[in-house]
């Protein structure tokens, strides 16, 4: 007795096909685009969130900091100061300041690389490939070395790259206007109230500046993401094709084995 084998066919799959590439991408086709690297993903938006995590850190953290830097230096000054200086006390002290400077920056660090593979992680999940890094010879060709150059891409990072330069700009000098005054009575104060003031300035700057680079990275992502997704949409050609790859298949193999 011969099987019935039934195949849901979609009959809009198979209807004129313009060419044009205007149906959303498929699983399947989103998976093969991440396998090979390609996801959705703002480069500037880790940098930034690694920046003002950094900052953050070295604000909260300041008064240790200062604090170790105090006594450590007078530790080490004082002890030079009554014994006789050698190659080996030279030595040894070298090597103390290192591990002043690994002591402070520690912290700092381990804040910076764990918002980073965070934010990494938040934005495409855990991925790896080897495919963006493969030779490829076409990426030596020179014609289209110059079409890339001139892309729409490159345009858009130029244009953005501005806006930062603005931003920075603008806060610099707004921060600097503000406090102008306190600058000018740097003369008066001792080094270590002239270093608070510096270091008070230098923080709110960071912190605007940070803040306009933030809301720029998110427009960034938005955009990425909105580009990743039409890079990926299809054809009505393309999507049949794909269709008879996944439901076509299965059904061949089954009559080659009963044959």
């Amino acid at each position: 007795m011969e099987e019935i084998i039934k195949i849901k066919l979609n009959l809009q799959l198979f209807a004129e096909d313009s060419g044009e590439k205007t149906e959303a991408a498929t699983p399947k086709r989103k998976s093969d685009a991440r396998k090979k690297g390609q996801v959705a993903k703002s480069q500037d938006l880790p940098q930034v969130i690694t920046l003002l995590s950094g900052i953050m850190v070295i604000n909260i953290l300041s008064k240790y900091f200062g604090e170790t830097f105090q006594r450590e230096y007078t530790k080490l000054f004082s002890e030079i100061n009554v014994v006789d200086v050698t190659y080996e006390l030279v030595q040894e002290k070298i090597l103390y300041i290192f591990y002043i400077f690994f002591l402070v920056l520690t912290p700092i660090l381990s804040v910076i690389l764990a918002t980073g593979l965070l934010s990494n992680y938040l934005q495409v999940g855990f991925l790896f490939t080897l495919d963006p890094i493969k030779f490829d010879i076409q990426k030596l060709d020179p014609i289209k070395g110059i079409k890339t150059l001139f892309s729409m891409k490159k345009m858009v990072e130029l244009i953005k790259n501005l806006i930062k330069l603005v931003v920075i700009s603008f806060y610099s000098y707004y921060v600097i206007k503000e406090n102008y005054t306190f600058l000018m009575q740097l003369q008066y104060l001792s080094t270590l109230e002239g270093i608070q003031i510096i270091f008070g300035i230098s923080y709110k700057i960071m912190i605007k500046i940070v803040t306009g680079l933030v809301i720029i990275a998110l427009i960034d992502y938005f955009y990425q993401k909105y580009q990743h997704e039409k890079s990926l949409k299809m054809t009505k050609q393309e999507i049949k094709e794909e269709y008879k790859q996944i439901n076509l298949d299965p059904l061949s193999r089954t009559i080659k084995k009963r044959v």
